[in-house]
C-alpha cells in the first residue's frame, strides 16, 4: 500500500469512529453509569467486535455476505431487533427503579411507628418524673431509673412494643444478636457482561459494517495486498478504535460526570433507551430491501 492509500484509510475510518453510533451510545452509558472501568470493559468489547469485522472482510466473509441479499437481509434483522430490545431493557430498567422507589418513600409503616414509640416513652419519662417530684425521694428515684429495665416505661397496654421489647430487657440474659437486614442492593455487574454488551452492539447491532468494511477496503485496499500487510491494516484500525473508545471511558467515567449522571439519570437513560430503539427501526427493511 501507498502512503496516500494509508492516510485515506486511516482518515476515513478515524471519522467513522468518532461518528456517534450505538458503539459510541454504549460506551457513553457504560462508563457514566459505572465509571472509567465499566466503561473501558464495554470499549474493550467494541473493538473486539471491529476486529471481527475487520478479519471478516479481509478474508472475504464481508463480501459474501453483501452479494448474497437474503443473507444481508438477515444480518440487518438481528442488528434490528438487538438494538430494539435493547434499548427497551434500558426504558424497562428506568420503570422497575421508579416502581421500586415510589413504593418505599412514604411508606406508612416505617415513621409513624417511631414516632408512637418515641410519643410513649416520652410520655412514660414524664409521668415518672411527676411521680418521682411528687414524692420527693430523690434516692429512691436515682435507684429506680438505674435498676429497672429501660422496657418498663412502655405502658404494658401497648401490644405493638412489649413483644418486642421484653427480650431485649429481660435482665441477666445476654441479648441475641439482631438478625443481619435483607439486602436490597443489585448484585455486582459481571465484567464479561460489559464486554458481551459491548461485542454484541457491534458485531450483531451493528450490521451496516458490512456494506462499510466491503466499501471501505474494495476501494482503497490493492487487489495483490499481502498477508502482512493485511495484518497491520487491521492492527491500525483496531488500535485507532481502542484509542478513541479508551479516551471516551476516561472523559466521561470521572466523578464530575457521573455525579452529573446520577442527577439526570432518568432524563439520559430515557433518551439513551429511545436512541437505540431508533436506530433499531432505521435498521428495518422497510423498502423491502
Amino acid at each position: 500500500m501507498t502512503a496516500g492509500a494509508w492516510a485515506v484509510l486511516l482518515g476515513t475510518w478515524a471519522v467513522a469512529v468518532a461518528s456517534p453510533g450505538p458503539d459510541f451510545v454504549a460506551v457513553l452509558r457504560g462508563s457514566m453509569a459505572g465509571g472509567t472501568a465499566r466503561g473501558l470493559r464495554v470499549a474493550a468489547g467494541v473493538v473486539a467486535g471491529i476486529a471481527v469485522w475487520i478479519a471478516a472482510a479481509l478474508i472475504g466473509i464481508v463480501a459474501l455476505i453483501s452479494s448474497h441479499p437474503t443473507v444481508f437481509l438477515a444480518v440487518r434483522w438481528a442488528g434490528a431487533v438487538f438494538l430494539v430490545l435493547y434499548g427497551g431493557y434500558i426504558l424497562n430498567s428506568l420503570a422497575r427503579a421508579r416502581k421500586q422507589k415510589s413504593g418505599h418513600v412514604g411508606d406508612p409503616e416505617a415513621d409513624p411507628a417511631g414516632d408512637r414509640g418515641e410519643s410513649a416513652s416520652a410520655g412514660s419519662s414524664g409521668s415518672d418524673s411527676a411521680t418521682g417530684s411528687a414524692t420527693g425521694s430523690t434516692a429512691t428515684s436515682v435507684a429506680a431509673s438505674i435498676q429497672m429495665p429501660t422496657s418498663t416505661q412502655v405502658p404494658a397496654s401497648s401490644p405493638a412494643t412489649t413483644p418486642t421489647s421484653a427480650p431485649a430487657s429481660a435482665p441477666g440474659t445476654t441479648p441475641a444478636p439482631a438478625p443481619a437486614p435483607a439486602s436490597t442492593s443489585t448484585p455486582a455487574r459481571s465484567g464479561w457482561a460489559d464486554v458481551r454488551l459491548g461485542f454484541l452492539t457491534n458485531t450483531v447491532g451493528n450490521p451496516k459494517a458490512v456494506v462499510f468494511f466491503g466499501a471501505l477496503f474494495a476501494g482503497i485496499l490493492p487487489a495483490g495486498i499481502e498477508a502482512g500487510e493485511s495484518v497491520a491494516v487491521g492492527l491500525a484500525m483496531a488500535g485507532i478504535a481502542l484509542v478513541f473508545f479508551a479516551a471516551l471511558a476516561f472523559a466521561t467515567g470521572r466523578p464530575l460526570v457521573i455525579r452529573a449522571y446520577e442527577r439526570a439519570q432518568t432524563a439520559i437513560d430515557t433518551v439513551v433507551g429511545l436512541v437505540f430503539i431508533v436506530l433499531g427501526l432505521a435498521l428495518l427493511p422497510w423498502g423491502g430491501v
